[in-house]
């Protein structure tokens, strides 16, 4: 009974300090910059989740934002219908890339590691194409989808596991 009471303040303390703590980044270096209308921050080895362009700027997800995960992003260009589908995600060997309309198009598939680097590329015109990706590691990676006169373009963020 003793070891219980001094249990329970304990549980209570971690509680708190569980609790009270924001998520953070522990980085070696970084920086934090302004610019008439934008702030930019930074840290050494911060991984990039995944980021997007429009016509007056970009944004990229990385540790520093927290509390939402993006799977895709769409590029919307009312001129093509394309719409793709890759499956499944989380993957173990085998990766399916699932075009609809994809009106005789070339795309372009690239397949980039955590830190950026270009890993696989290919092209395809099917509707339904499967890649063997058994030879590389378990690790988070980056699809990009894009036609060859840049009408489409898509981004999916992939979980190989084992």
């Amino acid at each position: 009974m003793n070891n219980m009471k001094q249990f329970i303040p304990f549980i209570a303390l971690l509680f708190f300090f569980y609790s009270s703590k924001s998520q953070e980044v522990i980085g070696s270096a970084g920086k934090n910059d302004k610019v008439s209308k934008a702030q930019v921050s930074w840290n050494i080895g911060e991984t990039v989740v995944t980021s997007g362009k429009t016509s007056t700027g970009s944004v990229t997800q990385g540790y520093e934002q927290s509390g939402f995960t993006i799977t895709s992003i769409e590029l919307v260009n009312e001129t093509s219908k394309i719409k793709a589908r890759v499956y499944p995600n989380p993957f173990v060997n085998d990766l399916y890339i699932e075009f609809s309309d994809l009106e005789d198009k070339t795309i372009v598939l690239k397949i980039f590691d955590a830190q950026g680097k270009l890993v696989f590329e290919t092209t395809t015109n099917q509707n339904l194409t499967q890649l063997d990706l058994s030879a590389y590691s378990g690790s988070q990676y980056h699809l990009t989808l894009q036609s060859k006169d840049n009408s489409f373009f898509e981004k999916f963020s992939l979980i190989k596991s084992h």
